[in-house]
């Protein structure tokens, strides 16, 4: 049977999403994790031609715990784990976020699955076997000139929405659908990573850690 979510992207440079080119987006709702379930990660591609802010959520809706991370690549064979902040989620939520102040560059978005007490594991609780598991997931990506200059937000329905500089303010700043509380620190994470980039990278080998990209 089809599984009601849509499927993992692999790249985000796909029209609907970013593009070819793109500056900005904000998607949000139900994904099947089906096509993740053998490789216990997903990747997701995305180029980045202007500074910019992403902001990610993503609470599963299966019984496994999902971990974010975001790496810049710098080659065929290497990446470095780029340096976010991690909004906090509600207590009970199986999910994960992640909030960062990129620059211009080739990145990779990778999902992690787990097991409870932190063990690699695949949705479903290794169950390859049929099943609907899915996530709910919103991203929201903006330059920071944009960013910077909305000004309040709009009410989200919870359905795609066309990119709008109050649309992006409002999905950057609180992850509506998850009920995580906005981050008082917000613009001033956001000025740390500018003015300290020396802190904004930490440089990992692809495979370090148990992290892959691709």
């Amino acid at each position: 049977s089809t599984c009601p979510g849509r499927t993992l992207p692999t790249s985000f440079d796909e029209p609907g999403y970013l593009g070819s080119g793109g500056q900005m987006m904000h998607v949000h709702g139900t994904f099947s994790l089906s096509r993740a379930k053998s490789e216990r990660r997903h990747s997701i591609d995305v180029t980045i031609t202007t500074e910019s802010v992403i902001r990610m959520h993503i609470q599963s809706l299966a019984p496994v715990d999902i971990r974010l991370s975001l790496f810049r690549k710098t080659g065929a064979s290497k990446a470095n784990l780029v340096r976010t902040h991690a909004p906090t989620m509600s207590d009970g939520v199986r999910g994960d976020a992640l909030l960062a102040r990129i620059d211009p560059g080739a990145y990779s978005l990778q999902i992690t699955f787990e097991n409870p007490g932190g063990v690699p594991g695949m949705p479903g609780g290794g169950d390859e076997g049929g099943g609907c598991d899915e996530a709910d997931i919103e991203v929201a990506i903006a330059p920071v000139r944009e960013y910077e200059s909305a000004g309040g937000g709009c009410s989200d329905d919870g359905a795609d929405s066309k990119p709008s500089r109050g649309d992006l303010a409002a999905s950057l700043r609180e992850g509506r659908r998850f009920g995580v509380p906005r981050p008082a620190t917000l613009t001033a994470s956001i000025e740390q990573a500018r003015e300290h980039p020396g802190e904004y990278y930490a440089n990992t080998k692809v495979g370090d850690k148990g992290r892959v990209v691709g």
